[in-house]
């Protein structure tokens, strides 16, 4: 498909609709009673990619700095605070620290097999009540303090398992049927004590295991945190005291059968549901008072929704068609606020992208007869005028960061929603 007829690809909206359904309550289970919305999503119609300017107004480049002591091999996570982004990277096994406008700030990297060490890397947290850093190391959590970045103290978790901060010493653990010997799927403990354990372990979740897929929601907020098992429609919102439904997604007739596992061994089944004609798999969860998001699996791809309250919008599909940078799209979302998406780009992408955008300048008169031919000549005066927008904003830019080194560290790349 040609440049112009893929940028002006359709986009699918869903409907949405309130519900009120009972909680799921299990004997024995500290959880509260309270109604959940029902999120109604029709995968019926072709779901597609959606331009980036039905969602994004406007992009921020924030080159990160390269040295020989801030050499990012992969971000695997990202957190803000004031403004400052907070990287994992588990492919030094290190922490990076990094400006709002991309300048080196610390690193804290302990490789090793001693006290205070480690030997691998797998997640982090921002405590901002108590000013604290806590990496997630092998059998350990490191503290260190949010400023001055020293090492405060080392601790063992209750479970070696993933895990998400509630704050004030609480955490969360998935146990991921089978990791861990025991009736239940959520634990929530407080300083070696249980304070309340949710999600029976079942027949249909039984066994399985997914590679890298997080369960719980990033980044979490208000020491709450969303977490959906994965093939569970249900939205559950966690806290250091309770754990409630929040919302229910009904998948209609494409919501995966109750016995779709029956007949299939454990060892298939990440493979079988991935390829199903079926929804399932939720994840990326984010809400706050103006946006809720996630995304699922349906037959093989990621479908994303996007609800803003505030504009009353809606918003289902599988990407982004590139109407904007010409170098790349916010995959993978790495963090989303209120305002915006953050994800990151190499800069072999730019290199990329400026050659792009000299090329659509050069054929902007053959686009316009194709688009006469087409019938479309209004749809070409808006790609042009978006076209000559984004070129004004963000030429010299890409101009300039198609000429660093390829081997600089990666560019990160802020989305802001319409």
């Amino acid at each position: 498909m040609n440049t112009f007829k893929r940028i002006i690809t359709g986009l699918i909206v869903c409907p949405y609709a309130l519900y009120i359904p009972s909680c799921h309550n299990s004997d024995g289970i500290y959880i509260n009673d309270k109604y959940a919305d029902t999120i109604s999503i029709n995968v019926d119609n072709s779901v597609s990619d959606i331009p980036l300017s039905k969602l994004f107004s406007k992009i921020e480049l924030v080159p990160l700095e390269t040295g020989e002591n801030c050499l990012v091999g992969s971000i695997d996570k990202i957190l803000i605070h004031q403004g400052n982004y907070f990287i994992l990277d588990q492919m030094s096994l290190s922490l990076f620290v990094f400006s709002p406008k991309g300048e080196f700030i610390h690193k804290i990297c302990r490789v090793g097999k001693g006290p205070n060490e480690y030997a691998s890397l797998s997640d982090f947290f921002l405590d901002t009540e108590n000013n604290r850093i806590i990496l997630d190391a092998d059998s350990k959590l490191l503290f260190f303090d949010l400023y001055s970045y020293q090492l405060i103290k080392e601790s063992r978790p209750y479970m070696n398992t993933e895990k998400a901060y509630l704050g004030n010493e609480t955490y969360a653990y998935y146990l991921r049927n089978g990791t861990w010997t025991g009736k239940y799927n959520i634990v929530v403990e407080k300083n070696g004590e249980i304070v309340y354990q949710h999600l029976p372990i079942s027949k249909k979740n039984a066994g399985y295991t997914f590679s890298r897929q997080w369960s719980f929601s990033q980044p979490v907020q208000n020491n709450e945190v969303f977490f959906a098992e994965p093939f569970d429609n249900s939205i559950y919102l966690l806290s250091k005291d309770s754990m409630i439904v929040k919302y229910y997604i009904d998948f209609g007739k494409f919501a995966l059968p109750e016995t779709y596992f029956d007949d299939i061994p454990m060892q298939n089944r990440s493979e079988r549901v991935i390829a199903a004609p079926y929804c399932s798999l939720v994840s990326g969860y984010y809400r706050n008072d103006n946006l809720l998001s996630f995304n699922f699996t349906y037959k093989g791809s990621a479908v994303y929704y996007f609800n803003f309250f505030n504009r009353r919008e809606e918003f289902l599909f599988t990407g982004f068609n590139d109407d904007m940078l010409y170098a790349g799209t916010p995959a993978p979302m790495l963090y989303i606020d209120s305002t915006s998406i953050v994800s990151c780009m190499e800069v072999i992408d730019f290199k990329e992208g400026f050659e792009n955008y000299k090329m659509i300048g050069d054929q902007m008169k053959e686009y316009r007869k194709e688009a006469e031919k087409a019938g479309q000549i209004k749809d070409w005066e808006i790609f042009r005028a978006q076209f000559e927008n984004n070129s004004k904003n963000y030429y010299e830019q890409m101009k300039y960061l198609a000429g660093k080194n390829e081997e600089d560290n990666p560019i990160i790349v802020k989305w802001y929603f319409n």
